[in-house]
């Protein structure tokens, strides 16, 4: 795939993405949960196809990877759900570009009405200037761009993702 593609497995979360990311709008900086359910052996098989495992270890493509104390979202199949909601969230796809918070808890077993996966919620958070300013707050080992515009420790290197 081309640099600049979508990952393929975040296709797959487009409505599930784009349904927590409205709640999580709508709820103004109050958290919104669900569940990241399991694959379906058609999924699976669909990716399997490009060749990537969607039960293995998260592995983010900042150049530091996890050591930037970026997001653990446990596996490859929840960091595709993960940039799915940042790509609907962000303007030039049409979001309303709301800074967010998301977590990826614990796997949890299937319920009586919801499948076995991994919990997540999301929430807004005040952006604009009150974000720039804590931006320019944190460490270089955690910011996606430097003072000068160039890549930080957490920006995404294409070269490391497995699409």
């Amino acid at each position: 795939m081309a640099v600049g593609e979508r990952d393929p497995v975040s296709i797959l979360w487009d409505g599930a993405a784009r349904s927590l990311l409205r709640r999580a709008i709508e709820a103004k900086g109050e958290w919104q949960g669900t569940r990241i359910a399991d694959p379906s052996e058609r999924q699976r098989a669909m990716i399997r196809a490009l060749g990537i495992n969607v039960n293995a270890r998260d592995n983010p493509s900042a150049i530091g990877g996890r050591a930037t104390g970026t997001l653990n979202a446990k596996t490859r199949w929840a960091r595709g759900f993960v940039r799915a909601v940042f790509y609907h969230n962000d303007r030039r796809h049409g979001g309303r570009g709301r800074s967010l918070e998301i977590e990826i808890g614990r796997y949890l077993p299937a319920g009586a009405t919801v499948p076995a996966g991994y919990a997540v919620r999301l929430r807004t958070v005040r952006g604009g200037s009150v974000a720039r300013r804590a931006a320019q707050q944190l460490p270089d080992s955690k910011r996606i761009y430097t003072d000068q515009g160039g890549p930080g420790k957490r920006w995404s290197d294409p070269g490391l993702r497995d699409w």
